[in-house]
Formats: C-alpha cells, structure tokens, sequence
C-alpha cells in the first residue's frame, strides 16, 4: 500500500478523525477524554469570550482561555477558570492543568494559585513557555 505524506490546516473534522483514534487506542483502564468549553456572550448572543479544553486521566486542562480585550481586567478571566476548575471538582479530577508564554498571562494563573511545573525555552524574541497546574480539592 502506498501511503502520501499531506501537509495542510486541518479541519474541525480531521482533527476529529486523529481525537478519536487516539482515544480508541487508550488502554481499558484509562478514563475517556472528553473535550469542555465554557463561552461568555453578551446580549446578542456574541462570544466574547471563553475557555475550553479536555478531560483527561484525572486531570483537567485548559487549552485556549480568552477574553475579549473591551472585557479584561472585570473578573471574567477569573469566572471562566473558576468554573474550569469547578468542572473539574465534579468530573473528580486531582489535578487542573494550563500552559501560558512569558508574554501573555503568567501572572494571571499564578494569582489564582496555580504553580509552575516546568518551563520551557528557546522560543522567538525569548519567549519562555510555562507549564502549570494547581490541586483540586473533590469532595
């Protein structure tokens, strides 16, 4: 069988073929990962902002978090990992997870008491990659 090698932007639904054979090939013991996203809109039913990641082995991590620039520094960035993190008290995970840059939202993780785990570096203009989790109390 001959097999091409095809770079590209992959859709929603490519990704989707790859999510899915991944979690196929998870032994019988492992929980299933489960994708979760939590969207703040305003009155016009607008994403103006959010955060979403997945559910996996004990863990919970956010991805993407986002808000939009006319709504920072109000709290909403604080609402969204909270809820995060509630999530993740109720699905049972021990551990909330997140990666951020030097130049976007270290300080932010820290101050909601999150720790850094690792950092990675050699990224352009000296950017510095951080790896973070925080303890999650489930009761």
């Amino acid at each position: 069988m001959i097999m091409e090698l095809e770079y590209k932007i992959p859709s929603a639904e490519e990704l989707e073929i790859l999510s899915q054979g991944l979690i196929n090939a998870l032994p019988a013991n492992m929980t299933a990962i489960e994708s979760f996203a939590f969207f703040l809109r305003d009155e016009k039913n607008t994403i103006r902002g959010g955060a979403s990641g997945h559910l996996l082995f004990g863990s919970i991590y956010t991805h993407l978090l986002w808000v939009t620039d006319a709504l920072r520094g109000q709290g909403h960035g604080t609402a969204l990992m909270r809820a995060v993190e509630t999530l993740g008290r109720k699905k049972n995970c021990r551990l909330a997870t997140v990666n951020t840059f030097s130049f976007q939202a270290l300080p932010f993780y820290l101050a909601l008491g999150y720790q850094i785990d690792f950092e990675r570096k050699g990224y352009e203009n000296s950017a510095t990659n951080y790896y973070l989790s925080k303890a999650l109390q489930t009761t």
